[in-house]
């Protein structure tokens, strides 16, 4: 599980804003609203969105990986650096 709270959200006292367990991520993102990590990347995000998209990407990643037995990560990580992935 990932749960993904903004400080500016009005919904975010109602979220989960520690991790129960090892197994679940929780993020508390400074400056922003509702949902704005799950947007399309601008380039007036604030930066603790962008970071924030980065740790839900390569959670997310690491997920897929460990049910494929894959390397997405690594991808997720090229593609993070602007490198071109085939």
């Amino acid at each position: 599980m990932l749960f993904s709270n903004g400080v500016i959200d009005p919904w975010h006292s109602g979220g989960v804003l520690t991790a129960p367990n090892p197994n679940v991520v929780s993020l508390y993102i400074e400056d922003s609203a509702h949902h704005l990590d799950l947007r399309s990347p601008n380039a007036a995000d604030p930066a603790s969105v962008t970071a924030a998209r980065e740790t839900e990407m390569a959670t997310i990643a690491g997920w897929i990986d460990q049910y494929q037995k894959t390397s997405f990560v690594e991808k997720v990580k090229k593609m993070q650096a602007g490198e071109y992935i085939q």
